[in-house]
């Protein structure tokens, strides 16, 4: 919710309640604290008739250390931007920005034909779940058609201690660019390049 008169924004539980955005409203509820940022639980949502433009302001640029100095200081609704991969799956929707995660509630504002895609996204950031990420709600991105980036398909594989059966890895690389191989938890590893 933005407030009206301009002195910022707060997070306000909604439920499903038909608003949309832009709809003035006036409410009336308590604030409790929801992972070190004041949320509105409203006892009643009453339209006012109004339809207003909403604007955003300047985002605040959210990059590894931005994220990091939020998730240790005080906490507020911020209108965001930040850089990186969009999520492969909107069912499982984190972004990595650094080693800093950020988790997109709203999945629908991301086509499907982005998912996987660079891009720069605007955001209000409300919270830093105790489970190790950002919290966000997206307002728009836009994807860098030019990025390279890859999918790769199976994405994982387990093997027996004594297993020795090969394992067929696709990946492909759109516009260019290039992938790197690591393996993680194993003291060996051999990779067979095929293609280009």
């Amino acid at each position: 919710i933005i407030l009206k008169d301009g002195t910022g924004v707060m997070l306000a539980y909604k439920n499903n309640n038909g608003l949309a955005v832009g709809k003035e409203v006036e409410m009336t509820g308590k604030l409790q604290n929801y992972y070190g940022v004041a949320e509105f639980v409203p006892d009643s949502i009453t339209e006012t008739g109004k339809t207003n433009e909403v604007t955003h302001g300047t985002p605040a640029v959210f990059d590894e250390a931005a994220i990091s100095a939020y998730q240790n200081g005080v906490r507020s609704v911020k209108f965001v931007k930040f850089s990186g991969s969009l999520p492969t799956s909107k069912s499982s929707a984190y972004v990595n920005v650094g080693t800093q995660k950020v988790r997109i509630y709203n999945t629908d504002a991301i086509a499907d034909a982005d998912l996987g895609k660079q891009a720069d996204v605007l955001a209000y950031a409300y919270g830093y779940h105790s489970g190790g990420y950002l919290q966000v709600i997206v307002t728009s991105y836009e994807a860098n058609a030019s990025a390279p980036f890859l999918t790769v398909d199976a994405t994982s594989k387990t093997w027996a201690a004594d297993a020795t059966d090969a394992f067929t890895v696709n990946v492909s690389v759109e516009t260019g660019g290039s992938w790197t191989y690591a393996a993680s938890g194993m003291d060996w590893a051999t990779v067979t390049k095929d293609g280009n």
